[in-house]
């Protein structure tokens, strides 16, 4: 009997793109790759065009060929356990005893000469069994299921003429399976009798899946995804891309599942992989950083965060966090504690790290609100912003400012820390000297000089002056101000800490009236 199709508007509910962590895994084929089984975090297989089949053993890290009798078109791989599987494509079906260390031929006794191009396998309350969909066009659509460790498969034919991409059942009981000109065909005998469901359009669909026995999705060309709440009896768009393909489903839970897909340009993004939280409702685009063009055959996950996806020209992915980045958290603020006053000779932000942030962005205004930001500074590699010589340039002595940091990593930005509140210095020269008044200008070399880490600086000037001492590196870069005050006529002299910056060649520069000069000093450390 054949259900129909209720009339159903066209939805679309593609969310906003979020960024995702997918990393490309080295498969070393070029070859397209077009079915992908893990049978634990670290056991998987990717199948593909001319017999290829990739094995690995640890997680993605390594794959190495393997040899088998087939040489055509390989589409899909599936196993019940560690040890029984098998691959399907074209007229092919291998198998497997041992784990995927050897594969052999095994028969089908379709009369049709079926091309074989989807395998579902579960183990439904200790009753395991395999189910395959194929058929040719223009021929009938071909079931055969059969009982693992069984070469004999027996041959349900459906009688609709055409063929099937994607087969899924639910329990033993109640499956579906999808392909030519827009149709599904369900079961609720575990495939002894399949009925027509109309879904209302006439592209090729590639996969179904469904979350619980009444809610499921099936896709295909033109980024077509259809969803029904009715075990299939009825359908609803509610995604559609004519530039896109969609081609398989990994249905994780009753709300969480994935759809691989891809552009028909070569130019076109390659971020085809759909992830769904709310069963099939709606779809969020996953970026996958993969060269323009490529398309995503399949996908599979082995828990709620471990996956694989496989494309053309040997590209295979892999995620550890379900495809969603992290978002970093937020960073604890160390020192100064708010309201401290900073030193006028060290004067540093500090917070500590966030264990997966790449970097820090640091903001200093001068309103609680950040209304009026001072200071934005981004790519701070570690957990420490000097902040020394900016006391003389955009922020201004004995004045209070507010701070906060953010940590990102490579694709997200948490969000910013606590705000904490610091005060600038009066930038009164330390351990200032007064020793009579000096007749001339002059500035003495440092003592020690070399030093580690600490020195000191001694100055005259003969009267009253606006003193400015800075210290540079040897490409010119001021690294840090040491005085930056009015100061009347005297002797004094300021320590300087090295403690923060590397060896090598540094200069001290004095300015007071029209008075200029200049010394060289060499921390060590």
């Amino acid at each position: 009997m054949k259900n129909l199709l209720l009339s159903s508007a066209l939805l679309f509910v593609f969310t906003s793109v979020s960024s995702a962590q997918w990393t490309q895994q080295q498969s070393g084929v070029t070859t397209y790759l077009l079915g992908v089984k893990f049978t634990s975090p670290t056991n998987g297989w990717a199948v593909g065009n001319s017999g290829v089949v990739l094995k690995t053993t640890d997680g993605g890290t390594t794959w190495l060929q393997q040899t088998t009798p087939a040489s055509g078109q390989l589409s899909k791989v599936d196993f019940l356990n560690s040890d029984d599987g098998w691959i399907v494509g074209g007229t092919t079906i291998l198998q497997t005893t041992d784990g995927g260390a050897s594969w052999e031929f095994n028969t089908s006794p379709s009369p049709f000469g079926p091309y074989n191009n989807s395998i579902f396998c579960r183990d439904f309350n200790n009753q395991p069994m395999c189910w395959i969909a194929g058929g040719n066009r223009g021929t009938n659509y071909t079931f055969i299921e059969s009982s693992p460790g069984n070469a004999n498969w027996s041959l349900q034919v459906a009688g609709y003429a055409g063929r099937l991409a994607g087969i899924y059942f639910a329990n033993d009981s109640s499956g579906w399976a999808a392909g030519d000109n827009g149709l599904i065909l369900s079961t609720t005998n575990g495939g002894r009798w399949w009925n027509e469901q109309n879904t209302n359009v006439t592209s090729y669909l590639t996969d179904v899946g469904f979350f619980t026995p009444e809610v499921g999705v099936c896709m295909g060309d033109s980024g077509r995804i259809l969803r029904s709440t009715d075990g299939g009896a009825h359908w609803t768009m509610v995604q559609s891309n004519p530039n896109t393909d969609v081609f398989k489903v990994a249905i994780l839970n009753d709300s969480v599942g994935y759809v691989t897909g891809g552009p028909y340009s070569s130019s076109g993004p390659a971020d085809y992989i759909y992830r769904t939280t709310d069963a099939g409702k709606t779809w969020t685009n996953q970026i996958v950083v993969v060269p323009a063009g490529t398309m995503f055959e399949d996908i599979c996950f082995v828990n709620d965060s471990d996956g694989w996806a496989v494309g053309h020209n040997g590209i295979i992915v892999h995620t550890t966090d379900a495809g969603i980045a992290a978002v970093p958290t937020s960073p604890v603020l160390d020192a100064p504690a708010s309201q401290d006053t900073l030193s006028s000779s060290d004067s540093a932000l500090v917070w500590y790290g966030v264990s997966i942030a790449t970097s820090y962005r640091v903001q200093i205004a001068s309103d609680s609100s950040f209304g009026k930001i001072v200071v934005d500074s981004s790519g701070i590699s570690d957990t420490t912003m000097v902040i020394q010589q900016l006391i003389d340039t955009r922020l201004s002595p004995e004045t209070k400012y507010f701070w906060r940091v953010q940590a990102i990593d490579d694709t997200l930005s948490g969000s910013f820390s606590q705000i904490w509140s610091f005060i600038t210095p009066t930038l009164t020269a330390v351990n200032t000297k007064q020793m009579g008044t000096p007749r001339t200008f002059a500035l003495s070399q440092n003592y020690p000089n070399p030093f580690n880490p600490s020195t000191t600086i001694k100055y005259s000037i003969p009267k009253a002056e606006f003193v400015n001492l800075t210290v540079y590196d040897d490409l010119g870069q001021k690294v840090a101000t040491l005085v930056h005050q009015q100061q009347g006529a005297g002797n004094y002299e300021v320590s300087f800490n090295a403690d923060r910056f590397a060896s090598g060649v540094y200069f001290y520069v004095i300015r007071a009236g029209n008075y200029t000069a200049t010394r060289k000093m060499m921390p060590l450390k």
